[in-house]
């Protein structure tokens, strides 16, 4: 996968493993290990972009077709936009409990395309960030086409291993194995 970085130097990271759960990285030392804050700040709060990513995906499967029992969730959706829960299994039993959707398939259906189009909304666009603002998380983001989960940081001077997982289950099983140091 190419990145552009619109002519901007980037720092030299090295990938040392990189599977579908995680992706492993060598951090130089003076490069940051997530994004910071301070450098980021959304005019719009998650809530949101979430449910703003909500309210597009209610429009673009009103334009194609879609069954009666998607379109009654998506309608749900809109008008509960603010509660709708951003984690995958309390969304999931959310469409259960207030959609009344009893198909597995359809509920992962419409996880699947809420969070592709919420991923595709608010990606952060690194490729005209300096260098010096350029982070791992960034880079593994970039490498991986999709959002990724810290699962530890390494101080900005510090160079070393550093791993960001893929899914939520894979920074779950990593934050475990960290705390029981594993690791």
């Amino acid at each position: 996968r190419r990145m552009s970085t619109n002519g901007i130097r980037r720092p030299p990271f090295e990938i040392l493993f990189h599977d579908g759960d995680l992706i492993a990285l060598s951090k130089p030392a003076n490069v940051l290990s997530t994004p910071g804050r301070e450098m980021r700040i959304k005019p719009v709060s998650r809530a949101d972009e979430w449910a703003t990513a909500i309210s597009e995906l209610c429009l673009l499967k009103r334009q194609q077709l879609t069954t009666e029992v998607y379109d009654n969730a998506m309608e749900v959706l809109r008008n509960q936009a603010k509660v709708v829960p951003r984690q995958k299994p309390k969304f999931l039993a959310f469409l259960e409990r207030v959609a009344k959707i009893k198909d597995q398939f359809v509920k992962e259906q419409i996880w699947d395309d809420l969070t592709k189009l919420d991923s595709d909304l608010h990606a952060v666009d690194t490729s005209s960030l300096p260098s010096e603002l350029y982070s791992a998380a960034d880079f593994a983001r970039d490498v991986c086409g999709q959002s990724i989960h810290h699962v530890h940081r390494l101080d900005q001077e510090t160079s070393g291993l550093i791993l960001f997982a893929k899914s939520t289950l894979a920074a779950s099983e990593l934050a475990r194995q960290f705390r029981d140091r594993e690791v």
